[in-house]
């Protein structure tokens, strides 16, 4: 071999293989259970529940219909066995629930994302539910005629943002939690409340829109070290914004826009 010669190197791209993609589909009985990691998708309405039992789980509605007829829309880890993590459902698609029943019901989840669903209800109790999850995002996501359109639970590091909760009997509901951040909501025409804060720690609350709500737009029961800000919030039926504490203990108002709050020494 001649010494300084190169041997020429030759480069094949290798295909790399498509994401295989499952499609749901209900059983004869019972819900559709989604029991492993992966990508699965909606290609028909469905007429049951899915309900998903395994951490790394894609759910695409791709625009199609959820109409389950009594039990949840959607399950994820209900009951919880174990913690699950990383689990995302992506509209746009629909889900139409009805009596005692919650359009998504999430627990005890790290790291999951509901996003740009639309959730209608009659009487149902939640249209979505979330308890003990962490890093938990819900976003983007139409929220209508439930009895809460979000009721978020005993979560950390939450963020529940750019959602519509209009025309429920409550629109917003987070409780029990610490760090979590509400903010680029809008919950208007509710039958009692727009949002409603209560016993949260380090929860930031910005930029939502609570207006024309049957009694308040916003109230919070704490204490907790609370941020509210640059918030509208008016033409609600009893107060635009309300503190259960009289000196606002371990709540920050600035920035806000409204016409009427209690105590109104606090709430700026």
């Amino acid at each position: 071999m001649q010494i300084g010669s190169f041997a020429a190197i030759s480069l094949i791209a290798m295909a790399v293989p498509a994401l295989a993609v499952t499609t749901v589909t209900c059983p004869v009985a019972g819900p559709a259970t989604i029991a492993a990691a992966g990508v699965y998708q909606l290609k028909a309405n469905l007429a049951c529940t899915v309900s998903i039992t395994s951490s790394g789980v894609a759910l695409k509605l791709n625009g199609w219909t959820i109409t389950p007829g009594g039990p949840d829309g959607i399950d994820i880890n209900t009951p919880p066995a174990g913690r699950l993590n990383h689990v995302t459902v992506q509209g746009p698609g629909l889900i139409s629930v009805s009596g005692p029943a919650n359009g998504i019901a999430i627990l005890s989840t790290d790291y999951s994302l509901i996003e740009s669903v639309t959730i209608v209800g009659q009487s149902a109790t939640s249209l979505i539910t979330a308890v003990g999850n962490t890093f938990l995002t819900v976003t983007s996501n139409v929220l209508a005629r439930g009895n809460i359109g979000i009721n978020i639970s005993s979560c950390a590091s939450c963020v529940i943002s750019s959602n519509d909760a209009s025309g429920n009997f409550n629109g917003i509901a987070v409780t029990n939690g610490s760090n979590n951040t509400v903010n680029n909501n809008t919950a208007n025409g509710n039958t009692s409340a727009g949002i409603n804060i209560q016993s949260e720690t380090g929860t930031r609350e910005y930029g939502n829109i609570t207006n024309g709500n049957g009694q308040i737009g916003i109230e919070v029961l704490g204490p907790g070290v609370e941020i509210f800000s640059n918030i509208s919030s008016q033409a609600n039926g009893t107060d635009d914004m309300l503190d259960f504490s009289s000196t606002c203990t371990g709540d920050y108002w600035a920035n806000n826009v409204f016409l009427t709050s209690s105590p109104t020494t606090c709430i700026h």
